[in-house]
């Protein structure tokens, strides 16, 4: 009988312990397990988007020396038209001096077939003498002679001029056949780039909407943890709040408009803490964690909310000792100082943000 009544009350309690866990940390938790499949899917885009820009950049650099090689193809285009027309020129100048003599030679021809033998014979019968025969016979040889002579030089010029154009023209084509297949590799190339483009901002897109999503999953969660801070009596009601880096109290950039390295000129959401790498970083105050993950810009980084509509940040961790939903005290070590994210070095970023805005942290610690 005593064993059935202990099983009894055993049961009892245990239904009392689920009853009287409040419905905000059932939802926290929910919330906490939809931000880490968010900071997961986000992180998986990250992955996605930086191998297509390292792919841009890889076919950027092709089209960059697919242009290279066409500007190059087209100099030496340009400069075997150039001496083409020269050569053509040439060709021409040559082929008139060749026409000229072969009409010379043509008009004495004609001039010997209009006297037939009768002429030649009379160049050799008007000699006085033996030696004025073989004289006029000589002469004549050699005019015949020269007139072939002529002939056969300026064809053999001409050839070989139209074999240097030949040459040229083949050449000319060999380019235009190089530049053709460039231009073709250029065209598909900047196709892929296009393609991989859409498929860039697409990608964004998409790690846009699911940022906002987690942004949205984050305030809830915040909102959550004020509720509960409040129902606990541990909301922050003023005060100021504990120095986050006990080993270090230079600040190396501190709340309000810069130079940022990485965007420019903005806003800087807190202090930049100098401090070395794994150093320890303490809870400014007591609340619940709302996020213990890589959180953008600010690479590991831990939320606090601590009521009353204060939150604080602590980013660029290089190791987070606390999870998301868990309920921390003031000066609990929570993380170690890193260089994650958007980091020129170990250094602690601390953010104090009041009603969802960014406030100066200098006015609470």
């Amino acid at each position: 009988m005593r064993k059935k009544t202990s099983i009894i009350l055993a049961v009892i309690l245990a239904v009392c312990m689920t009853c009287s866990v409040p419905a905000y940390y059932v939802r926290a938790d929910s919330i906490n397990d939809q931000i880490d499949q968010k900071q997961s899917e986000l992180s998986s885009g990250q992955s996605k988007l930086a191998q297509v820009a390292e792919q841009l950049n890889e076919i950027q650099g092709k089209i960059d020396k697919t242009e290279a090689q066409l500007s190059s193809l087209n100099k030496k285009v340009d400069a075997q038209e150039v001496k083409i027309n020269k050569m053509a020129a040439r060709i021409r100048k040559q082929k008139k001096k060749l026409d000229e003599s072969q009409d010379q030679l043509d008009g004495r021809l004609r001039n010997m077939y209009k006297s037939g033998s009768v002429g030649f014979v009379q160049v050799i019968l008007s000699s006085d003498d033996v030696t004025e025969l073989l004289s006029n016979i000589a002469m004549v040889k050699k005019i015949f002679e020269n007139d072939q002579n002529v002939v056969e030089t300026m064809t053999a010029k001409y050839n070989k001029l139209k074999t240097q154009q030949k040459e040229l023209k083949e050449m000319q084509a060999d380019l235009k056949a190089q530049k053709s297949e460039i231009t073709a590799k250029k065209s598909t190339l900047s196709s892929q780039k296009s393609e991989l483009s859409a498929k860039k901002n697409t990608i964004a897109a998409s790690n846009e909407k699911i940022s906002g999503e987690i942004s949205e999953l984050q305030d809830e969660a915040d909102e959550l943890a004020n509720t509960g801070n409040g129902s606990s009596g541990g909301s922050y009601s003023g005060g100021a709040l504990a120095w986050p880096c006990p080993s270090c109290s230079n600040i190396s950039c501190g709340f309000g408009w810069r130079n940022c390295p990485f965007h420019g000129w903005e806003c800087h959401t807190g202090i930049d803490i100098s401090a070395s790498y794994g150093a320890s970083i303490t809870a400014a105050a007591s609340g619940t964690v709302t996020i213990a993950s890589y959180y953008g810009s600010f690479g590991n980084a831990v939320k606090i909310s601590h009521g009353g509509g204060i939150c604080t940040l602590y980013g660029h961790c290089s190791r987070l000792l606390v999870s998301s939903g868990q309920h921390v005290k003031k000066g609990q070590v929570i993380a170690k100082v890193g260089s994650t994210g958007n980091s020129t070095g170990p250094h602690l970023h601390f953010s104090v943000i009041k009603n969802g805005t960014y406030v100066n942290p200098m006015n609470y610690l």
